[in-house]
């Protein structure tokens, strides 16, 4: 029998599946299978690095372990098969497999403007300075949501670090050289922990966008550091509907999962300011 291949190629940023000879739509569903698991394999770390790896199998000696025929599987030899095409070991199918239903945050770059003059108080309000009576210029947004586990499981007591620029899109650091005024209300820092369900909720307003250079406006953004039990993700959260987002060079940098750093807004609740908006944004670790 002719021995015929299929090659997996596998990164963050792209994965396809080439094959040639019989049995390929019961090959592409393995590999279907084995993406969640191999993804989490190939991906390795927490700041979103990329990472290409590419793995080959038999289609014949796949077809002789793991088929009695070309008409059906069993569901043991559907997972047989996407452990081989995958190339990972799993300590409990249900949940490496089947159960891997949320795909987890990119990591992005820290940024130039962490902040390095900060209050040490935990606090949930951006919109005022401890000590002075004014208010943060701009709009009030509430940005909330979980910290999760790809399993979809809350990730109890993670701290969710938020920093940001003003309004007029500058931030409160030595090193940024924007001509935007500062806000005397407004520091752009807050940290806190989730609750028991995963749950993290902030005041703040909306940061304004800010030229990087002559050719590069950076879009309304949020910078987040979220740190777990077992991972930790540096990154950016994103407001839909931005004219900007589509010419950012670090968004449009990311290949995987870039959805998942746009947040929903949307209407005030009767709880909060009427001219409000709310920002709801899920924060998804790997193993939590």
């Amino acid at each position: 029998m002719e021995n015929r291949r299929c090659w997996l190629f596998g990164a963050t940023r792209r994965r396809t599946l080439r094959c040639n000879g019989p049995g390929l739509a019961l090959l592409a569903l393995a590999a279907e299978l084995a993406r969640s698991g191999l993804h989490q394999a190939i991906e390795g770390g927490d700041r979103g690095s990329v990472r290409t790896v590419w793995t080959h199998f038999t289609a014949s000696q796949l077809r002789r372990r793991h088929m009695n025929d070309h008409q059906g599987l069993s569901r043991r030899h559907v997972l047989g098969m996407a452990i081989a095409a995958g190339g990972f070991a799993l300590a409990s199918p249900a949940r490496s497999v089947f159960a891997q239903a949320l795909n987890r945050t990119p990591g992005e770059i820290l940024g130039p403007f962490y902040p390095v003059l900060r209050s040490v108080e935990k606090t949930a309000d951006l919109t005022t300075v401890p000590g002075k009576p004014g208010r943060a210029a701009g709009q009030v947004i509430y940005v909330m949501g979980r910290v999760l586990n790809v399993q979809g499981q809350p990730v109890k007591g993670a701290r969710v670090e938020l920093w940001q620029a003003n309004t007029h899109g500058r931030y409160v650091h030595p090193s940024d050289a924007n001509p935007a005024p500062l806000d005397p209300n407004f520091e752009g820092f807050a940290i806190q922990d989730a609750d028991a369900e995963g749950r993290y909720r902030f005041k703040t307003i909306k940061p304004g966008a800010y030229p990087v250079n002559a050719n590069w406006m950076r879009p309304p953004h949020l910078h987040f550091e979220v740190t777990g039990k077992l991972n930790r993700v540096i990154t950016q959260m994103y407001f839909p509907g931005e004219s900007l987002n589509d010419k950012d060079l670090l968004l449009q940098n990311i290949r995987a999962n870039k959805d998942g750093l746009i947040a929903k807004v949307l209407p005030p609740t009767s709880d909060v300011e009427p001219d409000s908006r709310l920002v709801v944004w899920d924060i998804v670790l790997d193993k939590g």
